[in-house]
């Protein structure tokens, strides 16, 4: 009976010295894990002088190497779940940030390398501005209009792997005509392009109100990455950019361009299209052709 209670009192020092440590770390955490070193070692060291004592006194609970097994396996998983799990959640956590990062530097530099491409596709159809273009009987009407644009903008488009749809917004000096006119030019390509309310990920007020204010709003579903995107000027334009291809098209005069196995748009590409745009338009304003 004595023996019993001599057991039963060195083992509750030892898990009072454990649950102290417990306690050390939810109430000061940086101390804990400043000094968890030496409480391991205060651990391994109270551990041993128990194991001492006990033997010394004859009154060792354990008297079986499969219950000493099980004794020496049991301080190693107090001392990785109790001491040791700062250590490995760090570890954990960096060595995802890490992959993170590298993911990210990998991605950043790829966006680089794909914008710069991009820049110099634009600076070369900049230079055309310069020259003469082939407008064949050129009206100012909508589907003149775009048929010319998708024209000019093919090279960019094709080299890249991006689609381009356009979808005209009537012009109206009421503010309240002109979000219907946006309203109908939205449903229209929502239809169109099969897009749901959850790949949009936003009901159709929301998303007419952040065009109307000249917004771009970005898609990402399983078949496709877009952006949608209003171009207000001489002809008002809902744009869709997008790596999703709706029908097959006749192959171009710039077909031998080929586009990245793997596409990747954003606003960015939005943007570099709608330069392009702007300058198209002051090409036209500034030269306009005749019929």
């Amino acid at each position: 009976m004595e023996a019993n209670r001599f057991v039963i009192v060195v083992f509750s020092l030892f898990i009072s010295v454990l649950f102290l440590s417990i306690v050390i770390y939810g109430y000061d955490r940086t101390f804990y894990l400043k000094h968890r070193i030496i409480i391991r070692k205060v651990y391994y060291w109270l551990m041993l002088l128990i194991t001492l004592i006990l033997f010394g006194s004859g009154n060792f609970p354990l008297d079986s190497v499969t219950q000493l097994t099980a004794f020496a396996i049991a301080l190693v998983l107090i001392d990785l779940f109790v001491f040791q799990t700062p250590d490995i959640k760090s570890f954990m956590s960096n060595e995802l940030k890490q992959e993170e990062l590298e993911e990210n530097v990998v991605q950043k530099s790829r966006t680089v390398v794909d914008l710069t491409s991009k820049l110099l596709t634009v600076n070369q159809s900049m230079s055309q501005l310069y020259g003469e273009w082939e407008l064949d009987d050129f009206d100012y009407s909508f589907e003149k209009y775009r048929r010319n644009l998708e024209k000019y903008l093919e090279t960019f488009c094709v080299k890249f792997g991006i689609h381009l749809y356009l979808y005209e917004i009537e012009q109206n000096e009421n503010e309240d005509e002109f979000r219907e006119n946006i309203k109908f030019a939205y449903r229209i390509m929502k239809d169109d392009l099969k897009f749901s309310i959850l790949e949009i990920g936003m009901r159709e007020a929301k998303a007419v109100r952040t065009l109307e204010k000249g917004e771009s709003i970005e898609v990402i579903e399983t078949t496709g990455m877009h952006v949608l995107l209003p171009y207000y000027s001489h002809l008002n334009l809902l744009v869709v950019v997008s790596t999703r291809q709706k029908i097959q098209t006749e192959a171009s005069e710039s077909e031998n361009l080929t586009a990245p196995k793997e596409i990747i748009i954003s606003g960015a590409d939005a943007s570099i299209l709608l330069m392009l745009m702007n300058a198209f338009d002051l090409w036209l304003l500034s030269a306009p052709p005749t019929n």
